[in-house]
């Protein structure tokens, strides 16, 4: 992060050096001013331009390698073959091939990434470095158990007693089933709701609903189907999975529930393994988890 900061703030000093608003420079004398200016090193100039430089493809309609189709599609949201990932149009590979910028182009770029980064919102594809790759899921993992301890505050606000990072072997079922992020359960209530927590992104377009869509259907492999699974096996050894979670009341059956950060469409959607009253945003929890009495 702190080279990024480097090479933006040199790029915006050459632009004033210049006077001009959109720039054209060169590689070579980018990188003569980074090693001058900011001690970047060879390496350090071809990692910057490498990922933060569009360059000529053979075809603009086609995915070079590295890439995929959802990186060029100009529908698609979070493409890293766009200017907005990267702000530099490299005309060559030579070392006087053109290089230029425009330094608004170059700002709300900077913040788009740095924001991206910050909150774990860009692809995972973004990163190639492991330590950056490592950085991104410690961050979603934490943003994440954050979300679910928000949602048991919120069930235990209003009367449910909840538990949160319930580890699947911890009430003996296979590891593989991984964990609830939430169970709750109310006295006099014969539901016990296990809860999946997801932070997720508005969909901004058509084609981004269709893709959440398609990430929600309950198959074997997608995020509800592992969820859905969980249930099964919990469903299955209730008795014991209630003497192992040390509860009490009256429990008779268990509910899948989806809860997420933001309305999304799954909500609307028909033909879900997940009845749609289950799909719910976080601020819709008090109104559509109200406890039943057995």
């Amino acid at each position: 992060r702190d080279k990024f900061h480097e090479a933006a703030g040199e790029l915006v000093d050459l632009a004033v050096d210049r006077g001009t608003i959109v720039t054209v420079t060169s590689r070579r004398e980018l990188g003569e001013r980074l090693s001058t200016n900011r001690r970047f090193t060879p390496g350090d100039v071809d990692a910057l331009l490498g990922f933060f430089a569009l360059v000529p493809r053979k075809r603009w309609d086609a995915a070079p390698r590295g890439f995929q189709s959802r990186d060029w599609l100009p529908w698609k949201y979070r493409r890293r073959l766009s200017l907005v990932a990267r702000p530099l149009v490299l005309f060559g590979s030579d070392a006087d091939s053109p290089l230029l910028y425009g330094v608004n182009q170059l700002a709300m770029s900077t913040s788009y990434l740095l924001d991206g980064i910050g909150n774990a919102s860009l692809p995972n594809e973004f990163f190639t470095s492991a330590e950056m790759q490592r950085y991104r899921g410690s961050v979603a993992e934490t943003r994440g158990h954050a979300f679910e301890e928000e949602v048991a505050a919120e069930l235990r606000r209003i009367g449910w007693q909840s538990r949160t990072s319930v580890q699947m072997p911890s009430i003996d079922a296979p590891a593989e089933l991984g964990d609830v992020d939430v169970v709750a359960w109310h006295p006099g209530d014969p539901r016990l709701l296990l809860i999946e927590c997801k932070r997720l992104q508005t969909a901004r377009g058509l084609g981004e609903i269709v893709e959440r869509l398609n990430q929600f259907r309950g198959d074997s492999k997608d995020r509800l189907g592992r969820h859905l699974r969980r249930h099964e096996w919990i469903q299955a050894n209730l008795t014991s999975v209630v003497h192992r979670l040390s509860i009490t009341s009256g429990i008779e059956r268990t509910v899948p529930v989806l809860v997420v950060n933001a309305d999304v469409p799954m909500q609307f959607q028909q033909g879900l393994p997940l009845p749609p009253e289950y799909i719910l945003p976080l601020h819709r929890v008090a109104e559509r988890l109200v406890p039943e009495k057995g």
